[in-house]
């Protein structure tokens, strides 16, 4: 283990072939998005395989959340700021693009994708055809 804190374990992770890369995990809150999102460039290693998953409590795009107040740019620019400081990427997703939903409550449907998995060039160059899966909602309003 890399490290943890309160919002992420970072991992090295190797396979029998001696595929080595890095996988962070991530749990995000409102309240401490600024300092999860200030973490990445002290754990992004450029030239090592990296990968960055988990509810990170936001959208990239204004496009990613149906209903409830509209989203703008400007609450979106820290983090889409932080993922091109990283040189992220997102990696390839299958099934819906909604990760999140309020099940209607309060009487207004709410969806979002609030969870993702980002990568560098290097994870992707590595596993070129690596990709998620969102599962159907089951048990968790989160069902990546």
């Amino acid at each position: 283990m890399f490290s943890i804190s309160l919002q992420q374990i970072t991992l090295l992770i190797k396979n029998q072939e001696e595929l080595e890369g890095n996988l962070i995990t991530v749990y995000d809150t409102a309240g401490g998005r600024l300092g999860l999102w200030n973490e990445f460039p002290a754990v992004n290693i450029q030239h090592a395989p990296w990968v960055i998953g988990g509810d990170f409590n936001t959208t990239r795009f204004t496009n990613e959340k149906m209903g409830g107040n509209p989203l703008s740019f400007q609450l979106l620019a820290p983090f889409n700021d932080v993922i091109t400081a990283c040189s992220l990427l997102d990696l390839r997703s299958m099934g819906s693009i909604w990760s999140w939903n309020n099940k209607g409550a309060n009487g207004g449907r709410i969806t979002a994708r609030l969870s993702r998995i980002l990568c560098n060039s290097s994870w992707q160059d590595m596993l070129p055809s690596s990709y998620y899966e969102y599962l159907p909602y089951a048990t968790s309003d989160h069902p990546l």
